[in-house]
């Protein structure tokens, strides 16, 4: 059992304008509302989750999903408190070249942090503005990770590209250009620092471990998560979407 806080506000916006979704389909005017292109970014949370860097937007070629009927999707919600501190700009993440039961516990915690940054709508005091679209209340992402390349490229440092996909069709929307998710807050009471890692099964290419992870002051029983992942260009990248985790 994982807990996770999701708060959900609504306010007014009165502008009505076309809205592309990844995985979505809906729009505020009659205008028709086209599939988001993903691009696959050279891989690019709240405290300690380092902000994508100035100027890394490279991309191959994209893909394009096939819209749905559903709406963007609000995080789980739950009454457990967040444990996850205000976000602060670090380092560059450097990567995993070589995957073992004791540095995949670093990759996991660095993609939490990446995770509950994008989740957070980015940037602390960023202030990028909400709008109104069918009765709910979003919020644009911060400039850092505002656009779909950004976005995409920002969660591909720690995730592959099928994973960061998944998360972003399933809680993100373009609006006008810009990335945006509806208004809420949350977080996890999984100490991921603390956690350890079994190896299930491997090849050259592609493992699979089980990951035991505690709650902060060992409030609930451990947490047994199974996560994939995959080697790609050089570093290993969890293959497992994002929010099937944490």
């Amino acid at each position: 059992m994982r807990l996770t806080k999701i708060l959900t506000n609504a306010c007014l916006l009165g502008a009505m304008v076309t809205v592309t979704l990844y995985g979505h389909t809906g729009a505020a005017s009659a205008q028709a509302i086209t599939p988001v292109l993903l691009p696959a970014g050279k891989p690019a949370s709240q405290a300690g989750a380092p902000a994508p860097s100035q100027g890394t937007s490279n991309a191959a070629t994209p893909s394009q999903a096939a819209p749905s009927t559903n709406a963007p999707s609000t995080a789980p919600a739950t009454t457990t408190p967040s444990t996850t501190p205000s976000v602060t700009i670090t380092e560059e993440w450097g990567g995993v070249t070589k995957l073992n039961s004791t540095n995949a516990i670093p990759l996991m915690v660095e993609a939490q942090k990446r995770y509950a940054y994008v989740l957070a709508g980015g940037e602390v005091g960023a202030n990028a503005g909400t709008f109104q679209l069918n009765g709910q209340t979003y919020r644009y992402l911060s400039q850092d990770i505002g656009t779909s390349v950004k976005l995409s490229s920002y969660l591909q440092q720690t995730f592959t590209r099928q994973a960061s996909d998944a998360l972003i069709g399933k809680y993100f929307i373009q609006y006008n250009g810009r990335m945006a998710q509806l208004e809420s807050d949350g977080g996890s009471m999984l100490d991921w620092t603390r956690s350890t890692a079994k190896m299930l099964s491997m090849t050259d290419t592609a493992r699979v471990y089980r990951l035991t992870v505690p709650y902060a002051n060992n409030a609930h029983p451990v947490e047994r998560i199974v996560v994939k992942f995959s080697l790609v260009d050089g570093l290993w990248k969890i293959n497992t979407a994002p929010h099937l985790i944490f």
